[in-house]
């Protein structure tokens, strides 16, 4: 007959079993934070503070991809530097069923600096952001591509008049 431990440590085997479930709950975890970070929220655009100024420098390029269009781009108010960035890009349906903001990430475009051409650096007014063409409800030239753009104190919707699809409204 086996003699039983008492106090002693635990078998290897529970010490993996228990491993591989600890493994598996913040790997289950992070695909679900993974996944809200990645969705598109609706936006009301009555939350924004101010009407957009005439003088805000913009660019942004859509790339289409296989199931996804990926957005990269900057803008800034010229003359202002960046204290503070918190930008992103919406998508508005022309047809009227609302704004999506997107899963957008802030980075660092040199072609900014050089777009402004004062000396400031306008670096930080980079962007990218995506949106998977199965959260779309409508064909991509039906989406205009807006900015929100809460930097340095500012809350404005930018409507750049160019869809998703790459072309002028």
């Amino acid at each position: 007959m086996a003699k039983q431990r008492e106090n002693g440590p635990a078998p290897l085997r529970v010490w993996l079993v228990t491993g591989a479930l600890l493994l598996a709950a913040v790997l289950g975890f992070a695909l679900l934070l993974r996944a809200e970070l990645q969705r598109p929220h609706a936006f009301d655009p009555a939350a924004c503070g101010e009407q957009a100024p005439a003088d805000l420098a913009w660019a942004c390029t859509v790339t289409p991809q296989a199931d996804y269009y990926t957005l990269d781009g900057y803008a800034f108010l010229p003359g202002e530097r960046f204290e503070a960035v918190e930008n992103y890009v919406v998508v508005y349906d022309t047809a009227g069923t609302g704004h999506l903001r997107l899963s957008t990430a802030m980075v660092t475009r040199e072609e900014a600096t050089a777009a402004g051409g004062d000396g400031i650096n306008y670096s930080f007014g980079g962007f990218t952001a995506f949106v998977r063409a199965s959260a779309l409800q409508a064909p991509p030239e039906r989406y205009e591509v807006c900015l929100l753009y809460r930097s340095n104190g500012h809350d404005f919707l930018y409507h750049s008049g160019q869809t998703l699809a790459g072309g002028a409204l």
